[in-house]
């Protein structure tokens, strides 16, 4: 009854129950062992670094879970290496808590992180759950030593590796690893030609294969759109900035992706629309489709005029010209 009651207060914060709750990991009763470990990675507090290390290796995995959540939360790095041994844990969610907690840590995991992708990457055959694992960890550290290796795993086949990798990279602060990302992003579906990849795929009986290969590519730069999309508002001033971009691959892109985030960030949709209206008469004709496109998906301008504006600069100004004071809706299907 004291362990339940010390539980009940440790999960409050009390830290007075800790001697209480480091006896409940070492209960027969998984419960306990399972409600003591939540408690003590709610109260977090340095003095339990050793008893949750040795939680790292419980017979339980919840309480393996928690264990990490609280490592994380105390940001000791006496817990590096315990918490690197548990991205291999057979439990998925014992093996994100140790790649969120190896995050929290930061910089002094980074060295450890990276010979794990450098062994795996130069692996015939990856390890897919730990270069998983070590990629989540490493997309909350924002540490420059990581970008190759990042840039690497953006191509992985494993879509969430790639889709980690890619926020990773943008969550950096530097634009021009953002653009960097659409321009790769646009080159690999280019790669593509449809007709071509089924003709190889007749030709021979490896053409399945080979056309797969080419399919992946178009996964690539699915994946790089989703990331750099999932991590939302803060990339939409970066995408603005890329409207204006050297390169038409990095326009382009922006282009489409401001029109996905416009609509989650409705706050934007009248900059961004403004903003794209600006560039629509663009000198690459694949950009100027792109703007039209999305500033078809984000405004009524053409279905209520009636009109079809194509990439006519004039006519969108004129419509937005009389619009724009009352502009904040989404247009309807």
């Amino acid at each position: 009854e004291a362990i339940r009651a010390a539980i009940l207060l440790g999960q409050e914060g009390n830290k007075e129950t800790i001697p209480l709750l480091i006896e409940g990991l070492r209960n027969n009763n998984a419960e306990f062992r399972t409600g003591a470990s939540w408690a003590l990675a709610e109260i977090a507090d340095p003095s339990t670094l050793k008893p949750l290390m040795t939680a790292l290796k419980d017979d339980d995995w919840r309480v393996r879970e928690n264990a990490a959540r609280g490592l994380g939360a105390i940001k000791n790095e006496d817990a590096v290496t315990p918490l690197i041994e548990a991205l291999k844990d057979n439990q998925k969610e014992v093996r994100h808590a140790s790649a969120l907690a190896l995050g929290k840590i930061g910089q002094p995991t980074v060295p450890t992180l990276l010979k794990i992708l450098d062994d795996e990457l130069a692996k015939p055959t990856q390890n897919m759950t730990l270069t998983h694992a070590t990629a989540i960890a490493l997309s909350s550290i924002k540490d420059k030593r990581a970008i190759p290796y990042l840039f690497k795993l953006v191509k992985n086949q494993d879509g969430n590796i790639s889709i980690y990798a890619t926020e990773a990279l943008c969550n950096m602060g530097d634009d021009q690893i953002v653009f960097d990302l659409m321009k790769m992003a646009v080159q690999e579906a280019q790669k593509i030609d449809k007709e071509k990849a089924e003709e190889i795929a007749k030709e021979n009986r490896d053409g399945l294969s080979k056309l797969a290969d080419l399919s992946g590519l178009v996964v690539t730069s699915i994946n790089i759109s989703s990331g750099i999309a999932n991590v939302g508002e803060p990339m939409i001033p970066v995408l603005l900035k890329a409207l204006s971009n050297s390169d038409w691959e990095v326009r382009s892109m922006s282009a489409s992706l401001l029109g996905e985030l416009s609509m989650s960030y409705p706050a934007y949709k009248q900059t961004v629309v403004e903003s794209l209206i600006s560039k629509i008469d663009d000198n690459n004709e694949k950009v100027r489709m792109a703007i039209r496109d999305t500033l078809k998906s984000i405004t009524n301008a053409e279905s209520e005029t009636g009109k079809d504006f194509v990439q006519d600069k004039e006519k969108w100004q004129e419509w937005w010209g009389k619009n724009k004071e009352n502009f904040n809706t989404v247009p309807t299907p």
